[in-house]
């Protein structure tokens, strides 16, 4: 929880200080990177979940730091999607918001990913139907 809190407020100190400047919202991500981000993010997890299965510890471990910097870009993504929405800005903040708490969730149990495999699994999965 103290990382995502950090996390928030770093990312809005830093777009309060760029906006301030002058500077407007990156572009949000095309249809195609989304897509391409999705598919990744579906193979990744497939192979974290055949990983944790077959007890390949550093194969999971690289899995895990794999789906959590795929998890933060698409959460990213969608900040900035929501910042050059007018008309689906709300809605997107929302998405936004339940998509931090599911990759939170992943966060909190990925210290020890054999340990915690089956629930890293399904936090996975919750995030990527959620997508």
């Amino acid at each position: 929880m103290k990382h995502l809190i950090l996390a928030a407020a770093l990312l809005g100190f830093t777009a309060n200080t760029s906006l301030a400047q002058g500077s407007s919202w990156p572009a949000p991500p095309t249809a195609t990177e989304v897509q391409t981000l999705k598919s990744d993010l579906l193979a990744t997890k497939t192979s974290f979940a055949a990983n944790i299965t077959g007890n390949k510890k550093t194969k999971a471990e690289a899995d895990a730091k794999s789906l959590m910097r795929m998890m933060s870009r698409h959460v990213v993504g969608t900040r900035y999607a929501a910042e050059n929405s007018s008309t689906q800005r709300a809605t997107l903040m929302q998405h936004m918001i339940e998509l931090e708490a599911y990759y939170a969730a992943f966060q909190r149990k990925a210290d020890n990913v054999m340990g915690n495999g089956a629930d890293l699994v399904a936090a996975a999965d919750d995030f990527y139907n959620h997508f």
